[in-house]
């Protein structure tokens, strides 16, 4: 495994894209049979065969077919002072997302697995370590199994220390562990097929086991 090499990153994946991110990387969890819960007007950000997560009043709620409530997952918008949520996917009866907090000069990302049926925590932890000071760390990419494991792809930046990294991440079991890392992984390349990932490295394409 390589180290983790320079990317510089545009402030705005941090401050202002993860609604965007969230809505185009959430729709590939759709399946032919929709889950049916929450408003049917309300823009959804990611759906499966049993569980939805949708957008109303710049918040993303997740809920699961046959059920009437309906859990607070983040806000939407901005990530000053508010925990932002993006991107998304659900799997199974489970939702697998970013949530990121910045202040001024600093922003912070973590990965979370819920499950919408109770809305229990199932996994909370940082999607990467910071490249140093006055840092922002950013998910673009993840994806989960109905199982439990999710994988991500995250950016760290640092203004002060002026290095940057890129790395692919899976959490499996109760295990967390480094895929891969490098300046050539490509953002948006990160998919699931079964219990396999597969990413995009430079000219080469990667894969690792998940399930």
């Amino acid at each position: 495994m390589r180290r983790l090499l320079s990317l510089a990153l545009p402030l705005c994946a941090i401050a202002a894209c993860g609604s965007s991110a969230a809505a185009s990387l959430g729709s590939s969890s759709a399946t032919t049979a929709k889950a049916q819960c929450g408003p049917a007007s309300a823009r959804t950000l990611a759906v499966g065969a049993q569980a939805r997560v949708y957008a109303q009043s710049g918040a993303a709620y997740g809920c699961v077919s046959g059920s009437r409530r309906r859990y607070l997952l983040g806000h939407l918008s901005v990530c000053v002072n508010s925990d932002r949520v993006g991107p998304v996917v659900v799997a199974g009866r489970l939702a697998a997302f970013a949530v990121t907090r910045c202040g001024v000069d600093t922003g912070s990302a973590t990965v979370v697995l819920r499950r919408l049926s109770d809305g229990a925590g199932l996994f909370s932890h940082a999607a990467a370590k910071p490249a140093g000071p006055e840092g922002f760390v950013n998910v673009t990419d993840i994806v989960a199994t109905a199982s439990g494991a999710v994988a991500w792809i995250a950016h760290a930046s640092s203004i002060v220390g002026h290095r940057s990294s890129t790395g692919v991440f899976v959490r499996r079991g109760a295990g967390l562990s480094q895929l891969d890392s490098g300046a050539g992984i490509k953002a948006g390349s990160l998919r699931l097929s079964g219990t396999s990932v597969s990413w995009q490295d430079g000219s080469a394409r990667r894969s690792a086991h998940v399930g």
